[in-house]
């Protein structure tokens, strides 16, 4: 018998196979087959509805997704709550400083050291091409005491590989004193984070001076982590300097 080729994919196989490609990063390989499912479902019956009506009216196209990217260490994980797709910061983030057209993408990672975040998410990031981007790293490079010098080189190279999709707002954050982090350990590699974003003219949001961990212990867990609070004050300091964005 002679083997069918199998027919190009339609619009509704391709709509399924991105949004389970790309919501895999963001709520796991189930989750992603039952949102594909349900996306599958909006473009059939999108595409049953038949050509408009020219009686209507010219049709209003809806405003453009925002892509919204987070990058850093266990915190941006949610490490220090229970609760992590509720209360880690960049899901406060997401869900109360942006608009609701906004797709988010956590690329947190627990053991996230600055050289190698772009190497590791290269192809998922050309893909993806974000608006907006948090950053919150250093903590890891700190702990293991990553050379200055290799931390800073890897910094650059992560903001200009970044600054490469054009118009891309990026929100590069300092280290508080956290995860058992002295001040005087954190302060070359913030002061690498604080020369780069100033050469590049990327926004600063200088968590290692505006957060105040010594001023408020309820920012921190007794395991001296980011607290609920903690995380939600993070969210607030990106949300401050994010605010214009909210009307895109």
């Amino acid at each position: 018998m002679r083997a069918q080729s199998r027919p190009p994919a339609g619009p509704l196989r391709r709509a399924l196979r991105r949004v389970r490609r790309v919501s895999r990063y963001i709520i796991g390989w189930p989750g992603a087959w039952a949102l594909g499912g349900m996306v599958a479902v909006g473009v059939w019956l999108a595409g049953s509805a038949g050509p408009a009506d020219p009686t209507l009216g010219p049709t209003v196209e809806p405003p453009a997704t925002v892509t919204y990217l987070s990058l850093g260490g266990a915190e941006t994980l949610g490490a220090g709550v229970e609760d992590f797709l509720r209360d880690a910061y960049p899901q406060v983030f997401f869900r109360e400083e942006l608009p609701n057209r906004t797709v988010f993408v956590n690329l947190g990672s627990d053991e996230a050291l600055v050289g190698e975040i772009v190497p590791e998410h290269e192809a998922l990031l050309a893909e993806l091409r974000p608006d907006i981007v948090t950053v919150f790293v250093g903590l890891d490079d700190a702990a293991v005491l990553t050379p200055v010098e290799e931390f800073a080189a890897g910094y650059e190279a992560m903001v200009v590989a970044l600054r490469a999709f054009g118009d891309v707002e990026i929100l590069a954050a300092t280290m508080p004193a956290i995860a058992g982090l002295e001040p005087a350990v954190l302060e070359p590699y913030n002061a690498v984070i604080r020369d780069v974003t100033f050469r590049y003219g990327v926004t600063l949001v200088d968590l290692g001076v505006q957060l105040g961990i010594d001023a408020n212990p309820a920012l921190t867990t007794a395991d001296d982590e980011l607290s609920v609070v903690g995380h939600t004050a993070v969210a607030e300091l990106f949300g401050a300097y994010a605010s214009e964005l909210a009307d895109r």
